[in-house]
């Protein structure tokens, strides 16, 4: 009978959800966004309320049924809801009163002035709706009868009404936009308010978490507290009951001892002073007992000591003073020495490190030269030197060798390559000392032509750069190393020719000698001393090789 009366004044409540805080409220929201569900009613209440029971005066006075008298619910908190929440009826359920028609809702609302009556619903609200909606389609189309008979407006007057209603549109749609901006606005500062009331639900609930926290371990330090108060008031006890009386008896006991401690060291002071007993070693640590004892083997072996040394004790003690004196300059002699011993050792791993770095150092230069050597040929190579083996080995690896193997064994290489090999280790050697001249025998032999060339170039820029004496002796002819020293040395003399005699180069500290097939004996002048006495032992062993190679056979050497 009331249902359409009832739906009018609480229709909007019942589509809502109750939860009980704004827990269940968010997780019913997000519940909602998950079903694209945004529209969502929801109220928050105590469901533990029992249900609210209104006294008869606060109710309106009147003999018509309420809102909250016809609707029935076995949840006390629906029907709380009714009446507390006001934020979606205009008043409670209990204060909206039901009437059939508008001349009774006249009566109640204006004539009979009721008390805490706040709105009134009519039974036959959606005839009257009804009714009213024929009304305005009966006034529709009289105004369209009146429009079809009045004359006919003027093009002006329609261009004016047209462009009024235009301005208006305009106007309204503008206030639309601003209407529309606001309602964003606020739309925004809603979502803003609710983040912020969501965080500050949350650091509430965390702050509320960590002051429980607090308070559970307040509850265990007054618990312990406690226990520490329990505790402290036994050993009170038991030291005013046990441990007073037990230190009283012990400090009148320690008084007794000390008393005859101090008659007693009184005795032994008269017998023999305490200094004495010091000197000796003193007897700490000793019952009477084992004083007696040690009393008795001292007599004995005072006795024996006395037998076997007759002198006095003051010669005996001069003695003695005199091995101490001299004992104390033997230490004094033996620190000394042991002073200057380890001076020495220091000096010693000083040089021995810095030795071991040399030898590290000079092992490295030698390889790196070894092999800067063989790459003007193309060719690399590697010295492995052994202190501790006195061994030194080396390593060449050849560019047409595609097995990426090195060769260990003198024997695996080409004659020409050996003796290249054997050149590059020799220049190594020299860069790594220093002398007034250097002698090389042969070094060419075996070699093809640009083998030969490289050598010799590497010999000439070797040459310029230290600047020393240099005697090469070959059967082969050396025209480049002429060419070279003329380029750098205007003042070089040449001697005969080369192919058929012996000649010398020189200009100021360097000199080149070379042997053609002549045997004609030659010195040169810048040669003196040792330099000379190996040029002679040269000259002499080319002359024996020569002498036996013709009498061997018809060739030429």
């Amino acid at each position: 009978m009331w249902s359409i009366a009832i739906e009018n004044a609480v229709g909007r409540v019942l589509n809502a959800f109750i939860v009980t805080d704004h827990k269940d409220a968010r997780i019913l929201r997000a519940c909602a966004r998950e079903a694209n569900y945004n529209h969502l009613q929801i109220i928050i209440y105590d469901f533990s309320r029992p249900r609210i029971d209104i006294p008869r005066h606060m109710l309106p006075q009147t003999n018509h049924p309420t809102v909250f008298s016809v609707m029935y619910s076995d949840n006390p908190t629906v029907l709380n809801v009714l009446v507390d929440v006001s934020v979606f009826l205009v008043a409670g359920a209990e204060r909206q009163v039901l009437v059939k028609d508008y001349d009774i809702g006249k009566i109640v609302a204006f004539d009979q002035r009721i008390s805490n009556l706040k709105e009134r619903r009519r039974i036959h609200v959606e005839r009257q709706l009804r009714s009213k909606e024929f009304e305005l389609e009966d006034m529709k189309k009289m105004l369209a009868s009146e429009s079809s008979a009045a004359p006919a407006s003027t093009v002006d007057e329609l261009h004016r009404d047209k462009s009024k209603l235009h301005d208006e549109i305009q106007e309204k749609e503008t206030l639309l936009e601003e209407l529309q901006k606001k309602v964003n606005e606020a739309g925004n500062k809603a979502k803003e308010l609710k983040i912020s009331f969501e965080n500050l639900c949350e650091s509430a609930k965390s702050e509320i978490d960590a002051l429980a926290e607090a308070e559970r371990e307040l509850m265990m330090i007054e618990k312990d507290l406690q226990e520490a108060e329990a505790e402290k008031k036994y050993y009170e006890e038991q030291m005013h009951s046990k441990v007073l009386a037990e230190l009283g008896n012990a400090e009148a006991q320690c008084q007794d001892l000390e008393h005859s401690s101090k008659e007693s060291h009184r005795k032994a002071s008269i017998i023999c002073p305490e200094s004495e007993i010091q000197a000796l070693g003193g007897c700490k640590e000793s019952d009477p007992e084992q004083l007696s004892a040690q009393l008795s083997r001292l007599k004995q072996r005072l006795e024996r000591e006395s037998q076997r040394f007759p002198e006095s004790i003051d010669d005996l003690r001069m003695l003695c003073e005199k091995k101490e004196r001299k004992i104390s300059r033997k230490q004094q002699t033996y620190k000394a020495f042991q002073e200057k011993l380890e001076a020495c050792e220091k000096a010693l791993e000083l040089r021995w490190s810095k030795f071991q770095r040399n030898a590290t150092l000079l092992k490295r230069q030698l390889t790196w030269q070894f092999n800067g050597h063989l790459k003007k040929k193309g060719i690399s190579g590697q010295i492995k030197v052994s202190y501790e083996e006195q061994t030194l080995s080396v390593e060449v690896k050849m560019p047409q060798d595609a097995s990426s193997s090195s060769v260990r064994d003198t024997r695996g290489l080409s004659g020409g390559e050996r003796s290249f090999s054997t050149l590059c280790f020799a220049l190594a050697l020299h860069e790594m000392t220093e002398a007034p001249f250097r002698a090389m025998d042969e070094f060419d032999v075996f070699m093809d032509a640009v083998s030969r060339k490289i050598s010799l170039d590497a010999i000439v820029d070797f040459a310029l750069t230290h600047g020393s004496q240099w005697i090469f002796i070959t059967p082969h002819d050396i025209r480049i190393v002429i060419v070279a020293f003329k380029a750098h040395f205007p003042l070089l003399l040449e001697k005969d020719k080369l192919h058929k005699s012996p000649c010398v180069f020189y200009e100021d500290d360097v000199v080149v000698a070379c042997f053609g097939r002549s045997d004609r004996p030659f010195s040169p002048p810048l040669l003196k001393g040792a330099a000379a006495k190996i040029w002679a032992t040269k000259v002499a062993q080319r002359r024996r090789a020569t002498s036996v190679a013709q009498t061997s056979s018809s060739g030429t050497v």
